[in-house]
């Protein structure tokens, strides 16, 4: 997430969330959380506690069993999914893209929700910023699937960024870490600034 002020877009405020799953269980209940525009949030707790289900609420991917999520004092469940892909941008652990792709091409695909909003020079330039500050610019060409892991990581977190989000979710679900601590703080440092 951005920098916090007051012209900043990026509020979020779930409201007396509850999930109970199809099997009848209860996921999560009562919840309640505001994230101010700016605002770094870390979402903690054991196995099963319902952090993946509260992520997905947060961002759009499960629709709550009751209450509301608010981006802006708007209701996510009233915005479209085109203007969702520029207002969010989600960073999952173990995504596993098409090898065949090259790395500016998976990159690329960031842009998908600005598609014919802007000139394809933007959309280029985007593109290649976004590999120049994760520090991949130098391997443009190369194939996914010729990558390292902590590569391929960094170009997801470039791919998000070319989206250009509102908000920004990094997202390591089950055991271990988004990617390793240094890269990770680097990363994070370079999307968000001092």
């Amino acid at each position: 997430m951005a920098e916090s002020s007051g012209s900043r877009r990026g509020r979020i405020d779930l409201t007396d969330i509850a999930l109970r799953a199809r099997d009848g269980c209860t996921r999560l209940a009562d919840v309640d959380l505001s994230i101010d525009a700016g605002e770094r949030v870390a979402i903690a707790g054991p196995n099963g506690a319902g952090k993946t289900s509260l992520l997905q609420i947060l961002f759009g991917r499960l629709r709550p069993s009751r209450g509301m999520v608010s981006i802006d004092g708007r209701d996510l469940a009233g915005i479209p999914h085109a203007e969702r892909g520029r207002l969010f941008a989600v960073v999952a652990q173990g995504e596993i893209p098409d090898g065949r792709l090259t790395l500016v091409e998976y990159v690329g695909l960031g842009r998908i929700p600005h598609h014919r909003r802007c000139a394809p020079e933007r959309h280029a330039r985007v593109v290649m910023d976004a590999c120049e500050k994760v520090g991949l610019s130098g391997l443009a060409p190369r194939r996914l699937s010729s990558l390292s892991g902590g590569e391929r990581q960094r170009a997801a977190i470039a791919r998000a960024i070319t989206q250009e989000p509102v908000v920004l979710v990094l997202y390591a679900s089950g055991e271990g870490h988004l990617v390793s601590w240094p890269v990770e703080a680097e990363v994070i440092g370079v999307i968000l600034g001092p």
